[in-house]
């Protein structure tokens, strides 16, 4: 019997990781609707009740915010911290999309044999540079409700 309930916990630990990953931060918001159907296509079968439950009593311990509207609309306010470890800002995944490859070790080595430091150091802070100036392109086009 302690099994089974052991796989009850780890179940709900589950589906409740797997819904605060679906949130996003604010301004945008998702609604239970949307996280009832995310939900479903992980293969968590729960009803609107449950999840308003759980988003209310996690919103307690965590920095979640509801927009208050009929249906609620959740997001993570937007000085809440980094919630999954192996995850990046969408701000921070283009800058390493960008300039990832570019800016590699091996990249630069290669580089230094066929071309003097200054243009690898060149090339290389464009590359940053440009990955910094599209990140805060990126913050301004969201911040904007454009994206």
């Amino acid at each position: 019997m302690p099994r089974k309930s052991k796989n009850k916990a780890s179940s709900t630990l589950q589906r409740q990781w797997t819904m605060l990953r679906a949130i996003p931060r604010l301004p945008r918001v998702i609604g239970t609707s949307e996280l009832i159907a995310r939900l479903d296509s992980a293969g968590f079968n729960v009803d609107l009740r449950t999840i308003q439950r759980d988003l209310n009593s996690l919103s307690e311990v965590l920095p979640l915010a509801s927009d208050q509207h009929k249906p609620q609309g959740w997001s993570w306010l937007p000085n809440a911290g980094q919630f999954d470890i192996p995850g990046l800002e969408p701000q921070a995944a283009l800058a390493f999309l960008i300039s990832g490859a570019g800016t590699s070790v091996g990249a630069i080595a290669g580089a230094l044999t066929i071309a003097r430091w200054r243009v690898i150091a060149l090339v290389v802070g464009t590359l940053w540079i440009g990955a910094v100036l599209l990140g805060y392109a990126y913050d301004f086009l969201l911040a904007a409700h454009l994206i």
